[in-house]
């Protein structure tokens, strides 16, 4: 698949999800550049992969070519670790826009997707708190949906330790 296209995608579905659920699929930070929203990690490590870097998770699965993502053929899957909501939402998004071009969606997420604006050649930061206005939820459920999502993130940190 080409690269602009899934990152596109991967946005929507954490979008999504960030609206429905207050959770995130990938824990990644959202940013805006000029081809539209995307997953800045994700979008990272795609370039390291592009570049010829080999190592880690990532780099052993997946590989790109020059702006196609594909999967390595001698690495068998693994399932992923989504739960079955998560799944449900990258399946509605790809079925809503897997047959848009990478620049159609470009196009529709500028058009569509008020928490985006023009960084002019950078990348800004898009704040949670953006993406759920620009849901038009009200202020008092944006509100406690940054709560729930801050206390999710300090509950994982310290699990992590």
């Amino acid at each position: 698949m080409n690269y602009m296209k899934l990152l596109k995608l991967l946005y929507l579905a954490e979008r999504k999800s960030l609206v429905e659920a207050t959770k995130s699929i990938s824990g990644d930070r959202l940013v805006a550049m000029d081809n539209g929203p995307l997953l800045s990690e994700t979008y990272d490590l795609i370039k390291s992969s592009a570049r010829g870097k080999r190592d880690g998770y990532w780099c052993e699965r997946i590989n790109a070519v020059g702006y196609e993502v594909v999967l390595q053929d001698e690495i068998e899957a693994e399932p992923l670790d989504l739960s079955d909501a998560d799944e449900r939402r990258l399946n509605s998004i790809y079925d809503e826009f897997g047959s848009m071009s990478e620049f159609d969606l470009v196009e529709w997420t500028h058009k569509n997707l008020p928490e985006w604006s023009d960084p002019k050649g950078s990348s800004r930061p898009i704040p949670t708190r953006d993406v759920l206005y620009a849901a038009d939820l009200p202020s008092d459920v944006v509100s406690k949906k940054e709560q729930d999502l801050y206390e999710l993130g300090q509950f994982e940190r310290v699990l992590k330790l």
